[in-house]
């Protein structure tokens, strides 16, 4: 169960995690699902939620202008920031 995940721990880390959506039509799931699942499942807060998708862009296999873009978007500097504490009540 979600109890047992190492989510949190590797964040804790300071490991660069991304969430996605593998094979959507597979999975039945979309990238928005996991990221709402996420939060519900580990109380995890905005900030949190924040980096998770940034770590996401910066993993993206995209052009430096689209990442740039989404990062823009999200709030998000072009360059990585400091990584906010990942507590449930970030």
């Amino acid at each position: 169960g979600f109890d047992a995940h190492p989510l949190p721990r590797l964040l804790d880390a300071g490991v660069h995690v991304a969430i996605g959506a593998d094979d959507p039509l597979f999975f039945a799931t979309t990238t928005r699902r996991e990221h709402d699942v996420a939060r519900k499942k580990f109380g995890f807060g905005e900030r949190t939620m924040r980096l998770l998708a940034e770590n996401s862009w910066r993993a993206a296999f995209c052009s430096p202008a689209e990442r740039d873009r989404a990062l823009a978007d999200l709030g998000g500097p072009k360059r990585a920031r400091a990584r906010p504490q990942p507590s449930v009540s970030s």
